[in-house]
């Protein structure tokens, strides 16, 4: 109950509206004041579950963002690393093919088969660059995986590649022939035309293409140079 001192007022006694005014006012500002204090001691229940609920979904919402955000770098990682070894070993082994040389000696003819080729290229890959060196690319099954290996001038082959064992063979075409599985010329000592390194596969498949860009033809005789 609120109660206050009855004195006068400028001098006079106030007025029975006046009275129940001021105590109307002095009930009401104490009351709002006692509400102000109650609400600064805490937070309801309701209020607490409220904030837990709201940081749970907000946790929640973050963790998710950063999986999804860590799942995608490692996918991204794995394919920029698989990319960058593929550019390497493809590229290597297209400089050395297509720049193979075409002669109709019997230890430097070109030879070329399902599993492997070797021949004399101007581009190694151990050597010092442009010189020529003994190049041979063979495909090797190893357990599930079949392997790409380089060997250079008689050495210990090195690995180059390794794809899924599902099948891959080397394939070659002259100007006015199909695919053939080897290369036989006519004449000893021509290039292919095209060389093609076929994988089979679901996650391998792809045909990595070459083309000689050496003369094809060996120089048998003083015209050649003409």
């Amino acid at each position: 109950m609120c109660w206050f001192p009855t004195a006068a007022i400028g001098g006079s006694e106030p007025t029975r509206p006046e009275l129940l005014a001021i105590k109307k006012t002095k009930c009401l500002y104490r009351h709002n004041h006692r509400m102000y204090r109650q609400l600064q001691k805490g937070f309801t229940l309701l209020e607490v579950l409220v904030v837990i609920i709201l940081t749970g979904l907000i946790s929640t919402l973050l963790l998710q963002a950063i999986g999804f955000s860590l799942a995608t770098y490692e996918r991204s990682h794995n394919f920029q690393q698989r990319y960058q070894k593929e550019v390497l070993a493809f590229g290597w082994m297209r400089d050395s093919v297509e720049n193979m040389m075409a002669s109709d000696e019997p230890a430097f003819v070109f030879e070329g088969h399902s599993n492997e080729l070797k021949g004399f290229s101007l581009a190694p890959m151990l050597s010092v660059s442009g010189s020529i060196v003994n190049a041979r690319w063979s495909l090797q099954t190893r357990g599930d995986r079949q392997n790409l290996l380089y060997e250079e001038n008689g050495g210990r082959p090195m690995l180059v590649y390794s794809f899924a064992n599902t099948g891959a063979r080397f394939k070659y075409r002259g100007i006015n022939t199909a695919w053939r599985d080897q290369w036989l010329p006519e004449q000893p000592g021509i290039l292919p035309w095209r060389i093609k390194l076929e994988v089979d596969g679901a996650a391998d498949e792809r045909d990595i293409l070459m083309a000689t860009k050496v003369r094809r033809m060996p120089r048998w005789d003083y015209r050649a140079f003409l």
